[in-house]
């Protein structure tokens, strides 16, 4: 019987573990900063709507007013709508140079109605756009194999 249980339990930590990882893919790097987007799941947003993280790696520490340390990275969690072409800031994480979290905001919406859900539009010159862009195509791929 103890056998079967630690078997159980060593199957369920591994579904576990799998379902947790991330996979990383590189987008472009500018003068500043390095932008990365987490894939994992992203091709199961087949709606007009998606959510996505991602990672800018600062070339020179980054400095913010409210934030004491220097800024190395920063995970943005966005909220995309593809018919409008607007997005939404739902999270950010930022870390310093030995990758300690030194900063967390969150800002969860409270509504169903997508005019309040989606702030800012997706300017054609920007990192927004590329993530979008990379993100839509990286969808309609997975889903057209």
């Amino acid at each position: 019987m103890k056998l079967y249980i630690s078997i159980f339990l060593l199957l369920f930590s591994v579904q576990v573990y799998s379902q947790s990882s991330e996979a990383w893919v590189a987008l472009t790097s500018s003068g500043d900063h390095t932008i990365s987007v987490n894939v994992t799941g992203l091709e199961k947003f087949t709606d007009k709507y998606f959510f996505v993280w991602s990672l800018f790696e600062y070339n020179s520490p980054m400095q913010l007013e409210e934030i004491s340390d220097d800024i190395k990275k920063a995970k943005y969690y966005y909220s995309f709508n593809k018919e409008t072409e607007k997005y939404s800031l739902l999270q950010v994480i930022y870390y310093n140079s030995k990758n300690n979290v030194i900063k967390s905001f969150s800002y969860n919406r409270d509504t169903d109605n997508s005019k309040y859900n989606f702030n800012f539009p997706i300017y054609d010159r920007g990192d927004e756009r590329e993530i979008f862009n990379f993100c839509t195509e990286y969808i309609t791929k997975a889903n057209n194999k």
